[in-house]
């Protein structure tokens, strides 16, 4: 019997578009050009495509009223829930040490 799929944590994007962009009624286009980053970066993050990197954290905090650091730990802790998930998926085996000379 086959495990069912992870249960992953939100993607940032997804926190941002559900309860920042929908709640403040702002567009994705327009929070772009407010904290002055390509559309194309916002919209990809938004879909779950790309990651949230320190500078839009710092960013988006600055337009949002968070915390660099709230945007970070929502990157993490979807990034560390995903490659769990991976590496469960894999046979198990036990890494080899190299011999230490004596």
């Amino acid at each position: 019997m086959e495990s069912p799929p992870p249960v992953l944590p939100a993607h940032p994007g997804e926190v941002l578009k559900t309860e920042y962009l929908e709640r403040l009624g702002i567009s994705p286009g327009d929070l772009a050009s407010e904290i002055g980053i390509p559309d194309s970066r916002m919209q990809e993050i938004i879909v779950g495509r790309r990651a949230v990197s320190a500078d839009t954290a710092i960013r988006l905090a600055e337009r949002l009223g968070t915390t660099p650091e709230f945007w970070v730990k929502l990157q993490a802790n979807y990034d560390i829930a995903l490659v769990s998930h991976t590496w469960r998926k894999r046979p198990p085996t036990q890494p080899k040490l190299p011999r230490r000379r004596r």
